[in-house]
C-alpha cells in the first residue's frame, strides 16, 4: 500500500473531490475578481472626474447666457462646443453606468456564484458530486472574465467619450471667453 504523497505518483487524496488550487480554477476566479475590482477602481475615478467636469459646464451658465443676449459667430461656435460638450458628458455617464452594471447572461449553475448559493438547499449543495465543482468553478472563473471584459469596454468607451468631452469643454473656454 502505498504512503500518502508517496513515490508511486498517485496524489494523496485519489479518491476525493478535484484538487482546485492545482486545477487553477480557484487561480482563475481569484485573479478575475482582481481584475474586476481594477476596473471598477478606474470606473470610479471616471466618475469622479465627469462629475467634476458636469460641475464645471453647469459653471457656465452665466456665460451661456451673456452669449444667448448678445450673440455673435464666436459665441455661436462656443455654444456648439459646449453642446457637443454636453452630449459627450452624457455619453461617457451612460457607457459609465453600463460599466458599473454589466448585462450578461445567466451562464446556469454554479456553487461558486452567490445568486445560486441564497436559494439552492444546503442538502443539494452537499450531494453535488465532486466532478460538479470543477465545472463549476471554471464557470464561475469564465463568468468572471466576461464581467471584468464587459467592465473595461464600457470604461474604454466612457474614458473616450470623457476626454471627448473634456477636449470641447477645454475649446468652449477657449472661444467663450
Amino acid at each position: 500500500m502505498a504512503e500518502p504523497g508517496g513515490d508511486d505518483g498517485a496524489p494523496a487524496d485519489a479518491g476525493g473531490p478535484p484538487d482546485l488550487g492545482e486545477d487553477g480554477a480557484l487561480a482563475a476566479i481569484e485573479m478575475m475578481s482582481g481584475w474586476i475590482n481594477n476596473a471598477d477602481g478606474k470606473i470610479g475615478i471616471l466618475g469622479a472626474a465627469l462629475v467634476v467636469l458636469g460641475g464645471a459646464m453647469v459653471g457656465q451658465r452665466g456665460r451661456v447666457g451673456e452669449i444667448i443676449d448678445h450673440p455673435g459667430a464666436r459665441g455661436i461656435v462656443g455654444l456648439v462646443l459646449l453642446g457637443g460638450s454636453a452630449v459627450t458628458l452624457a455619453v461617457a455617464a451612460v457607457n459609465l453606468f453600463l460599466a458599473v452594471w454589466p448585462r450578461l447572461p445567466d451562464p446556469g449553475p454554479s456553487r461558486f456564484s452567490f445568486p445560486y448559493l441564497a436559494r439552492v438547499p444546503l442538502a443539494e449543495l452537499i450531494d453535488a458530486p465532486p466532478g460538479e465543482l470543477r465545472r463549476d468553478a471554471w464557470r464561475q472563473a469564465q463568468t468572471l472574465a466576461r464581467v471584468a471584459k464587459a467592465k473595461f469596454q464600457g470604461f474604454a468607451r466612457a474614458l473616450s467619450a470623457g476626454a471627448l468631452a473634456a477636449t470641447l469643454f477645454v475649446a468652449w473656454s477657449i472661444v467663450a471667453t
